[in-house]
């Protein structure tokens, strides 16, 4: 598994709406003017006006219905804080796999176990698992602002360390190909951080 965060737009657009209907796929063909939806599997987590939980196999019109009511609740969310700049109030990262169509108990894992390291396991997030590239990855949304007062901006501190554990543990508890990356079981069977001169000497 290799995650990674991307990088939010800096021209002030960045938004919800915008994020939540990328991560579900939503677009018209152009050739038949239809709505498409390319998320095989979407997970809503700390919404009110939407249920929680997991949605496969829903009509596209009403899936689309259920991601603009969840974005507008993030985005209201999200511009409670004015203090944190409009491209640093969504996060977006994602997760890759590196064999075969990840199991439901694989994907909660890395849900649950990616927001809970970042601290962002209380506020709005959207998870969308996806295989246009023809590998299955993961893309994580989640509000940066708390949910509750004083709706603190997560400033997401040491997050590529945090995630880079996650996906080992993750692996390991599942039985998974792993990955390089910054983490390594010792011979007691710990995982430990692999140090820097180390990493750039295997690069």
């Amino acid at each position: 598994m290799i995650s990674k965060r991307v990088k939010t737009r800096t021209d002030g657009k960045s938004s919800a709406a915008d994020s939540l209907r990328y991560g579900e796929g939503l677009k018209v063909d152009r050739e038949t003017g239809e709505l498409l939806d390319k998320s095989h599997r979407t997970r809503l987590g700390n919404f009110g006006i939407v249920d929680d939980g997991v949605y496969a196999g829903r009509d596209v019109e009403e899936m689309a219905e259920i991601i603009d009511l969840a974005a507008i609740e993030m985005q209201a969310n999200c511009d409670l804080n004015t203090r944190v700049g409009l491209d640093k109030r969504i996060g977006h990262f994602v997760v890759s796999f590196a064999e075969e169509k990840p199991s439901e108990a694989v994907l909660r894992d890395t849900e649950d176990s990616m927001l809970a390291a970042m601290e962002l396991d209380k506020n709005h997030f959207a998870t969308f698992l996806h295989n246009d590239n023809g590998y299955w990855h993961l893309h994580i949304f989640s509000s940066l602002i708390e949910k509750n007062k004083p709706h603190r901006g997560n400033p997401l501190w040491q997050d590529r360390t945090k995630r880079d554990k996650v996906c080992r543990e993750i692996e390991a508890r599942h039985g998974l190909q792993a990955d390089h990356g910054m983490h390594q079981v010792n011979e007691r069977g710990e995982l430990e951080e692999i140090p820097r001169a180390e990493r750039q000497a295997r690069r």
